[in-house]
């Protein structure tokens, strides 16, 4: 198994918050990173769209997939995220994480939110700080 693939399968463990929203980790490679989400009523608003919450959740969780693609644990530092349309009748989203730039302590993530064909419905810049320490600790020989 590819290190990416040791990545993206420790993340699907780990995150239980995806799995409790159902968000599928798809996907997961050196700066890069996608997933999809089957949309639920619950995750409408009174206007009947899908919650702004919702989608910048799964935008950060994509984003952190793409940060933590060398290995390193990271957390999310800020964020800069755009609603660019109601994403209203749509049955799945799709979400793509692509690194802008991988520095020592920082990242820059760019993240897309889409109906997986032409429909973009947000967009963000996410930052994340790199904590010092290895992902999966037993990759560093660290059984701690």
């Amino acid at each position: 198994m590819a290190l990416g693939e040791d990545y993206l399968e420790y993340r699907r463990n780990t995150n239980s918050f995806a799995r409790f929203l159902g968000l599928e980790m798809t996907g997961m490679q050196e700066g890069y990173a996608t997933g999809t989400l089957k949309i639920r009523d619950e995750f409408r608003n009174s206007h009947g769209t899908v919650h702004g919450g919702c989608l910048f959740t799964v935008a950060d969780t994509i984003g952190g997939n793409v940060a933590a693609s060398h290995g390193l644990a990271m957390t999310t530092l800020s964020s800069d995220f755009h609603y660019l349309k109601p994403c209203k009748d749509v049955s799945t989203i799709y979400i793509v994480g692509r690194e802008i730039k991988n520095g020592r302590t920082v990242c820059l993530i760019d993240v897309e939110v889409s109906d997986g064909a032409d429909v973009v419905f947000a967009k963000g810049t996410f930052t994340f700080f790199n904590l010092g320490k290895p992902l999966i600790s037993d990759k560093a020989g660290d059984s701690n």
